[in-house]
């Protein structure tokens, strides 16, 4: 791993302006890094909060010529290092909300990228393809991912908890500011039968709406959409309640025992203090949703200690692996050489043939290559330390006397 590169530049050191300043504005420029550098191997992971630059066979003369290419202040880590921050990146650990998943789909991407752009070498396809397979067993074997820790899903998981599933629900969004479409997205996104938007300016609500895929109401029917309603968000500027408890109260009628969720995401509150109390309604604030994420993030950190196991565990089969890699390839370089030096003698035997004994070309011709492997190998072996020599020698003979009884 010694000749692994990893410069990268996050949001744990950069703002959003300088990560913007240091991303690649072109992705396929990896053939020509790779060229540049005369690297062995290259990715490039790019998401909004990180910008990492992936290398294998660096030259030691040319890591700050790449980190040039990143940051003049990117970090850099080098051989197990760089491994290992990619299993924690893959796991999550590194991520701005601890074990998010869409990092995951990040890396593939980032893989896939580099495979298809031709800049992987064995040993960098190897190292990415663990990373995802890590980043996998963490989120099944731990709760690294567990639990919503945004706004917006735990907006849907106190809904779920409420509603159970909400996929026949009808969500009622009052007001079109920045929080309330969060949240509104967030339960979109779960699946919801039907969105209404009311807003006291009904083209802002239209707006939204067309955003959500779902329907502009006018302000001032409130109660009827109330009524029609499983959830509502609600969001707005004013400076008092919108929703009272005399409007609750006369929406309640319409519904039978089909229980309310009101989401009160405003500040100050969009809902009349009472309207908590009225039966089949439940009221929850925006502290509601904080405490949710916070419970659930601090749930997830308690997970760290279980995935760093299974990273550390999975770096030992990863260099298991690459050791095994590097034998294959190194077996792969002799047996190139064996085959190059074969058919130079095999040339010069074919050379001979016309007009020659063939059972003497033939001799001459296993006597010259024996005589040179046998002359490569002594040259080899006398350059190594005796107990070496010893050990190689007794492997040789015993795998050349299988050889030569099949």
């Amino acid at each position: 791993m010694d000749d692994f590169v990893c410069i990268g530049l996050t949001h744990k050191e950069a703002e959003v302006e300088r990560l913007e300043r240091a991303r690649f504005e072109d992705e396929e420029a990896l053939p020509e890094i790779k060229e540049t550098f005369d690297l062995s191997g290259c990715a490039l992971l790019q998401t909004c909060n990180r910008v990492e630059l992936y290398a294998s066979g660096v030259r030691e003369g040319h890591v700050d010529r790449l980190r040039e290419l990143v940051d003049e202040e990117a970090w850099v880590k080098r051989g197990r290092d760089a491994v290992e921050h990619l299993f924690r990146v893959a796991c999550g650990l590194e991520s701005m909300m601890v074990g998010e998943q869409e990092i995951l789909r990040q890396v593939k991407e980032a893989y896939e990228r580099a495979a298809r752009l031709g800049t992987l070498d064995d040993r960098l396809k190897l190292v990415f393809r663990k990373a995802i397979s890590v980043g996998k067993r963490a989120r099944r074997e731990t709760a690294i991912s567990e639990g919503a820790v945004s706004i917006g899903s735990a907006a849907v998981e106190l809904a779920e908890r409420e509603l159970g599933d909400l996929s026949d629900r009808t969500v009622l969004v009052v007001g079109a500011g920045e929080m309330g479409k969060t949240v509104a997205r967030a339960l979109v996104d779960r699946g919801v039968r039907a969105v209404l938007v009311a807003n006291r300016t009904y083209e802002r609500a239209v707006r939204l709406a067309e955003k959500l895929g779902g329907r502009a109401v006018r302000f001032d029917r409130l109660e009827e959409h109330l009524a029609a309603a499983d959830v509502v968000v609600s969001a707005t500027a004013a400076p008092h309640p919108v929703i009272t408890v005399e409007h609750v109260r006369r929406a309640l009628r319409g519904r039978g025992d089909r229980p309310l969720l009101i989401i009160d995401i405003a500040n100050p509150r969009d809902v009349e203090r009472g309207v908590e109390r009225l039966e089949g309604v439940e009221v929850r604030t925006i502290d509601d949703l904080r405490e949710i994420a916070r419970e659930n993030l601090e749930r997830r950190r308690s997970e760290i200690p279980k995935v760093e196991e299974i990273i550390r565990e999975e770096l030992r089969s990863l260099e298991r692996e690459l050791e095994r890699l590097e034998r294959r390839r190194s077996v792969a370089r002799v047996a190139r050489s064996l085959n190059e030096l074969k058919e130079r003698e095999l040339e010069r035997a074919l050379r001979r043939l016309e007009g020659s004994d063939p059972e003497r070309v033939l001799r001459d011709f296993a006597e010259a290559y024996t005589k040179r492997l046998i002359g490569a190998l002594s040259s080899t072996l006398h350059r190594l330390p005796g107990g070496d020599r010893d050990r190689i020698c007794e492997e040789l003979s015993r795998s050349l006397r299988r050889v030569s009884r099949g």
